[in-house]
């Protein structure tokens, strides 16, 4: 944490008190052709799945904020390797 005479180069975080903190604990992203996501958080209820934020953000920026995520969880996610083909077995003659 920065001393008070240090300067950051982060700007000041603007805290707006009217937001609502909502629980969700579902995801669905969608990827489009420019390079936006959507984001949409959902909380799966008794009645069902209810939207509580829909959010666009690039791409680009969305692989940064999943970094800190992955940093903050200590979770690290590997990439499956590919399952190899088989090419089916010729009948013994």
């Amino acid at each position: 944490m920065p001393k008070k005479d240090e300067k950051t180069d982060m700007p000041e975080l603007q805290v707006n008190l009217n937001l609502a903190t909502l629980f969700v604990d579902n995801l669905i992203m969608t990827i489009r052709e420019d390079g936006f996501a959507l984001l949409r958080l959902l909380a799966n209820l008794p009645e069902g799945l209810m939207e509580q934020g829909r959010f666009m953000v690039h791409q680009e920026r969305l692989k940064a904020m999943i970094d800190v995520i992955c940093s903050l969880v200590d979770y690290y996610p590997v990439k499956a390797k590919p399952k190899k083909k088989t090419s089916p077995k010729k009948a013994a003659l």
